[in-house]
């Protein structure tokens, strides 16, 4: 396919002229925040509300600078006004307790999951296959088991976040990739 001029950036195959580069930072950065979850759940545990936080505040980052990108950008726009919201709520409430902290996340992440979902072709043209579709999945797994099993461990809360979070970063990276070998 031939490739065209957009500002500085040139793409092909009808990729949308962003920055892989952020893509693939963003991407790392959340890979790491979901590994350091996985690997040090109860090192996390004192610090979950703010891992929280950090995470949802990046993926909003990247969801309200991609959104305009997508066929429905609402759509985008929407899923990152979720993210952005639940991470300041996480933030700015040091002294949440675990129950509401499963609550705020739970219902955030049913609403993004179901927005992934109905997303999922949008995503799909920046050559990242079905990860937008077990994104979704996983986000409303991860937010039904938060609602349902709210006094849950912090153990188990910090695994779940921490799959979701990897999932996510893994995502952005191979979108940037791609992105980048369409260039």
């Amino acid at each position: 396919m031939a490739a065209f001029q957009v500002d500085e950036f040139e793409v092909s195959g009808g990729l949308p002229p962003v920055r892989w580069g952020w893509l693939v930072a963003i991407g790392s950065v959340l890979a790491v925040v979901g590994v350091v979850l996985l690997a040090r759940p109860f090192k996390a545990a004192a610090t979950l509300a703010l891992l929280v936080a950090f995470a949802l505040l990046f993926e909003a980052i990247e969801m309200l600078l991609d959104a305009k990108y997508l066929d429905k950008p609402i759509w985008g726009y929407l899923l990152g006004a979720i993210y952005l919201g639940i991470g300041i709520l996480a933030a700015v409430w040091p002294g949440i307790t675990l129950w509401s902290l499963a609550i705020v996340v739970g219902v955030g992440f049913i609403i993004s999951g179901i927005t992934m979902l109905l997303i999922r072709k949008d995503v799909s043209k920046f050559g990242v296959g079905g990860l937008p579709i077990w994104g979704g999945i996983l986000s409303i797994v991860a937010g039904v088991m938060a609602l349902v099993w709210p006094g849950a461990t912090i153990l188990v809360l910090a695994v779940i976040l921490g799959i979701r979070v990897l999932f996510t970063g893994i995502a952005l990276i191979a979108a940037g990739f791609a992105i980048r070998s369409a260039g």
